[in-house]
C-alpha cells in the first residue's frame, strides 16, 4: 500500500529498496516528500567526519520518555527550566517526583497535540494519573535522584567534556515508534501510533496480526496498517559513502526489541546491513577490542531505558556503563556521543515546539573534541540536527 504523492514511503513488509541516489533525492526533499525543515540527521551523520577535525566516530544513545522540564533540575543552572507548569490555563507547581515513577503518562500522537494545545502547553494533566494529590505529569527529578547523569550534564565527569542543549525537540509529535524511525530514516512515514505488541517486535519480526495507526497525508484520515515500512535509511547513505554503521539493541523476544528500528524497515531487516545489528549487552566488550563503527546507535532494553514505570537509576547506570566503555576504548579521542531521550513521555514541558515538531527533550553532547564544554546551547534543534554541533 503506497501513500499518495506527498510521501514515497511504502507501507508493507515486502516492498521496497532504494539506491543511494534515490535516498539522497528523498532526503533532500526533491521527490515531493514531507521532509523536515531542519538539517537531517542522515546527511549530517554521513558527512560529519569531514566537518569536525579529528572526528571519526559518532555514537547516538537514545533512551526513553523524559521531557526537558522533567530532568532539568539536574542540568546546568542556565538550562531553560520551569518551576511551574500550566493546566487548562492555570499554573501548577512542578514538584519532586519519585523514582521509579508512579505513572506512565499518556504520550501518543493525540496526547502530544493536546499537551501542546496550539502553543498553550497546558494539556498534560488529562493524560496522567494523580497520586498523593499530585498529577504525575507535573513532576521532576533532581540531581540527587540521578547524581552521575547530573554530573555528566554539568561537565563534571572526569575525562568526559560535555555540553547540553535546552531547545532540542523531537522531530515529530510521535510516540516511540515514529521517533525511532525518524532517527534512522529522517521521517516517521506518517505512522502516529505504537504497534499492538507490547515492547516486543514492532516491525518485520512482529506477528502478522500486529498493526499500527497510520495517518494518510492527503486526507488526514487514520487507518491500521502493518508496522513494516519501505523507506530509505541512513544505512543506504552510509553504504554508498563507505561509512561503517552498527546498531546495538535488545534481542528478539526481549522487552525493548520494539525500539530497534532497523526491524521496521524491509530493506534493512532483510538486507545485508542486518548483520550489523547486535546485542546491546555486547557493546562494552566490542568497543574494548577497537571495533567501534563510524556511526553507532545504542538502544537500551526496556528495563535500562528509563521508560516509566522503570527506574532512572537503571537508565543512568546503562548510560554510564556504555560511556565509560567508550572512554576506555582506543577510539575515544575521535568520538562524539549524543545522549538524549526519544520523546517527552507525557511529562510537562513549557517550551513551545516549532511547527511540526514534538515536545522538548534533553540533549547531552559528550566528546573530547568539544572546544566549548560546559556551554548550554540555546539554538533551536531537533532530532534532524543532532549531529550539527560545536
Amino acid at each position: 500500500m503506497r501513500s499518495l504523492k506527498d510521501g514515497e514511503w511504502v507501507v508493507n513488509c515486502t516492498d521496497s529498496t532504494y539506491s543511494s541516489a534515490q535516498a539522497e533525492e528523498i532526503f533532500a526533499g526533491k521527490s515531493g516528500n514531507l521532509m523536515h525543515k531542519y538539517a537531517l540527521l542522515l546527511l549530517f551523520a554521513v558527512g560529519a567526519f569531514a566537518q569536525v577535525p579529528g572526528l571519526a566516530h559518532v555514537v547516538i544513545i537514545v533512551s526513553e520518555n523524559h521531557s526537558g522540564d522533567n530532568l532539568c533540575p539536574a542540568f546546568p543552572a542556565s538550562f531553560d527550566c520551569a518551576s511551574f507548569g500550566m493546566s487548562a490555563g492555570q499554573p501548577v507547581p512542578l514538584v519532586h517526583g519519585v523514582d521509579p515513577p508512579l505513572a506512565n503518562c499518556g504520550h501518543g500522537y493525540g496526547q502530544a497535540k493536546a499537551d501542546i494545545d496550539g502553543g498553550k502547553m497546558d494539556g498534560f494533566a488529562k493524560y496522567c494519573k494523580i497520586f498523593n494529590g499530585v498529577n504525575q505529569a507535573y513532576t521532576q527529578l533532581y540531581a540527587t535522584d540521578i547524581p552521575w547523569l547530573s554530573d555528566l550534564a554539568n561537565n563534571a565527569v572526569a575525562g568526559m567534556p560535555t555540553r547540553t542543549a535546552d531547545h532540542f525537540f523531537e522531530s515529530e509529535p510521535d510516540p516511540s515508534y515514529g521517533s525511532h524511525l525518524f532517527l534512522i530514516a529522517g521521517q516517521d512515514a506518517n505512522i502516529i501510533g505504537i504497534p499492538n505488541n507490547g515492547f516486543l517486535s514492532w516491525g518485520y519480526d512482529a506477528p502478522p496480526t500486529v498493526q499500527v495507526l497510520w495517518k494518510n497525508p492527503a486526507t488526514g484520515t487514520n487507518s491500521l496498517i502493518s508496522p513494516c515500512v519501505g523507506v530509505p535509511t541512513i544505512a543506504t547513505l552510509a553504504d554508498a559513502a563507505g561509512v561503517s554503521l552498527s546498531v546495538y539493541g535488545a534481542l528478539p523476544g526481549q522487552a525493548g526489541y520494539g525500539f530497534v528500528s532497523p526491524d521496521y524497515v524491509n530493506g534493512w531487516r532483510n538486507g545485508p546491513d542486518w548483520v550489523n545489528v547486535h546485542n546491546i549487552a555486547n557493546f562494552p566488550a566490542d568497543v574494548a577490542q577497537g571495533s567501534l563503527s563510524q556511526i553507532t546507535y545504542l538502544i537500551p532494553t526496556l528495563k535500562q531505558s528509563g521508560h516509566p514505570l522503570f527506574s532512572m537509576h537503571d537508565n543512568e547506570a546503562w548510560i554510564r556503563t556504555n560511556l565509560e566503555a567508550l572512554q576506555a576504548s582506543p577510539e575515544w579521542a575521535s568520538t562524539a556521543v549524543f545522549v538524549f531521550w526519544d520523546d517527552w513521555g507525557g511529562y510537562y514541558d513549557h517550551a513551545v515546539p516549532p511547527a511540526q515538531d514534538g515536545l522538548r527533550v534533553p540533549l547531552i553532547v559528550v566528546s573530547p573534541l568539544l572546544t566549548n564544554a560546559g556551554v548550554v546551547d540555546k539554538n533551536v534543534l531537533d532530532f534532524g540536527s543532532v549531529l550539527k554541533f560545536a
